[in-house]
């Protein structure tokens, strides 16, 4: 049985070696910039250990073979380019990020097949602009889609035209994009030529950009208009609240209380009126989703509440007035012109915080002791419910204790569940291990935890041992 094993696994070992790459480019902050340029590029983030990416391996190799001449397919090897891996917010692998004409980087949420990794190619490959030639044909795409984004145009060799049709091919994948050249049909929506509009299904239903198309402008224009002013959040929708960067401000109710419910979102949709521009103003079910609240710094128990996050900075109101009354909008404005104070969830601050070289730290000390500008920090994040935080207990205080009397090197440790924690540190799972260097650059771990390879990173990585 032993023996058969062995072979079955040498066997697959060698069909894994036997994958050919050749089309198949890599990846590093050398020529990565050039890589994107044109066309559609996919780039695959991994690390040479994880299972996941040797299993993405041979689709991968299929699919850029199969799309040679259609698509650049890019691996980087996010171990060795950290840089790359940060700028593009890599938290895990493999992580695969889009670029369209040079375009921003999105998420790739095809699936990791080459047969799914052709069809998304070929989908994002045909016309990024659909032409829009009667009403009927506007309305029946205003009433399949949330939202479009619509250029009106003199015709379609004017500069406006397109530019749009250029943008639209690098923001395909975040937006439905269509084009008209008929100023009859752009009278019938009360829109002067040129102008992008977005049609869309809540709020004021139609924004106007009039005016001579400039890339900036329509960015900035297509972030504001996209989001509603107050709208349910969820999984589906939460990355793109995220990458909005602005404050959340979260609405906790009680589906089942349907009177007290339509109570705070009416109070909650007139302030997004004022201030919608400033903070993301969503709401969701506490009784679901308890935990998001406490994460806000409520107490997760009490429906309707608000919060709002910004950055891992909380300002929760208090839950025992109305979310009607005048406080609440006072609070608000009070918020907006940085006028409250942020609440930190935070254990208390230990008597010695430091004990054989391993340092604790809680919401209240942190920024005090990563932010030193004279000491290199490792933190290890972890949720003491977490099997694999205490598998590696005994390296890590192996590890506190071999720098235990270098006073520029602290090896700390923090409860992620019980203290807050900013999110410029791209906490998702647990353990996260980050260093925070003397200059306050953040820089992941992804190898194996053991003492060594931590020592090693650390040695390599902390400005003061340069």
């Amino acid at each position: 049985m032993r023996t058969t094993m062995l072979a079955l696994m040498a066997i697959a070992a060698i069909a894994h070696a036997e994958v050919d790459e050749k089309d198949v480019v890599v990846g590093d902050a050398a020529n990565f910039p050039e890589l994107i340029k044109e066309g559609v590029v996919l780039a695959e983030f991994y690390a040479p250990w994880c299972g996941h990416c040797k299993k993405l391996t041979p689709e991968w190799a299929k699919a850029a073979t199969q799309l040679k001449g259609k698509a650049t397919l890019i691996k980087v090897d996010a171990t060795l380019e950290t840089d790359l891996g940060a700028k593009y917010a890599v938290q895990g692998y493999p992580t695969i990020k889009a670029f369209i004409d040079g375009g921003d980087a999105v998420d790739y949420e095809g699936g990791r097949t080459a047969a799914d990794i052709v069809a998304w190619v070929e989908k994002m490959s045909g016309p990024a602009v659909k032409p829009i030639e009667s009403a009927d044909e506007l309305k029946a795409l205003k009433d399949g889609n949330k939202l479009i984004v619509t250029g009106f145009f003199k015709d379609a060799e004017s500069d406006d035209a397109k530019a749009f049709s250029k943008f639209a091919k690098q923001h395909r994948m975040e937006y439905v994009f269509a084009s008209v050249f008929d100023e009859k049909l752009a009278k019938a929506d009360d829109v002067t030529v040129p102008s992008v509009v977005v049609f869309k299904n809540f709020d004021n239903l139609k924004d106007v950009l009039q005016g001579a198309f400039d890339e900036e402008k329509v960015v900035s224009f297509l972030k504001s208009a996209s989001f509603a002013k107050f709208g349910e959040i969820g999984p589906d929708n939460y990355k793109d609240y995220v990458a909005r960067d602005l404050p959340l401000g979260w609405l906790f109710v009680d589906p089942e209380d349907e009177a007290a419910t339509e109570e705070a979102k009416k109070a909650v949709a007139a302030v997004a009126e004022k201030f919608g521009e400033q903070i993301s103003f969503v709401w969701l079910s506490g009784v679901k989703y308890g935990q998001m609240a406490g994460n806000v710094g409520l107490s997760g128990k009490t429906w309707p509440s608000f919060g709002i996050d910004n950055k891992g900075e909380h300002f929760p109101f208090d839950e025992a007035k109305k979310l009607s009354s005048d406080d609440f909008k006072t609070w608000v404005e009070d918020y907006a012109a940085g006028k409250l104070v942020a609440t930190v969830k935070s254990e208390p601050i230990p008597e010695k915080a430091t004990v054989d070289g391993l340092t604790t730290l809680v919401g209240d000390n942190f920024k005090e002791i990563v932010m030193d500008k004279t000491k290199d920090v490792l933190i290890k994040f972890y949720a003491p419910w977490c099997g694999h935080c205490k598998k590696m207990i005994p390296a890590y205080d192996e590890l506190a204790k071999t720098f235990e009397d270098n006073d520029s090197i602290i090896i700390a440790k923090i409860d992620a569940t019980a203290n807050d924690v900013p999110k410029d540190y791209g906490v998702e799972g647990f353990p996260t291990l980050k260093l925070v260097t003397k200059d306050n650059k953040i820089i992941a771990f992804d190898g194996a935890r053991e003492a060594a390879p931590m020592e090693e990173f650390i040695r390599k990585n902390a400005v003061s041992l340069q």
